[in-house]
């Protein structure tokens, strides 16, 4: 009967490390998952400072919206403090070149083949936003304005 106690204590032991084992694999992933999004939050706040609104945003987003996975109590705070501010400079940006594209339509009898030509129209506390705008002029009374609210966020960062 020894040899059986034996046994069972060497399996026993041997989960136990392999529980270990995994635990500290798991902990190590998800601690680099911690330093990569505050890594993207570093970045997101340089892209800011920079007048990058958009890219911003998306690496804001893609942290506080569970891209890291890593939980909300890991999120560095600045990154939910940034996030909202930043979607309606965007938005308020995307209505103010709306009414100068509106105006120059007016103006002219269609819309410009090119943004630029409405930027002097712009308010200054959206310019930054409105330099990260795509336009397609559509026709003399059709257009698309792409925001950048969407798309890839931290296309800087590897993954590991």
């Amino acid at each position: 009967m020894p040899t059986l106690e034996s046994w069972w204590m060497v399996a026993v032991v041997a989960v136990a490390l392999i529980a270990a084992c995994v635990a500290s694999v798991r902990h190590t992933r998800y601690t680099r998952r911690v330093r990569r999004a505050a890594e993207a939050i570093r970045l997101a706040a340089d892209w800011e400072r920079h007048g990058e609104v958009q890219r911003a945003y998306r690496a804001y987003s893609e942290v506080c919206d569970g891209g890291f996975r890593i939980h909300c109590a890991d999120i560095p705070p600045n990154a939910w403090d940034r996030l909202l501010p930043l979607y309606r400079t965007i938005v308020a940006a995307h209505d103010d070149t709306l009414r100068a594209l509106d105006a120059y339509r007016d103006r002219v009898g269609r819309y410009p083949d090119h943004l630029e030509e409405v930027r002097a129209a712009i308010p200054d506390e959206s310019l930054a936003a409105f330099s990260g705008f795509e336009y397609e002029r559509k026709g003399d009374a059709d257009l698309l304005i792409i925001t950048g609210l969407y798309g890839a966020a931290v296309s800087d960062l590897r993954r590991r």
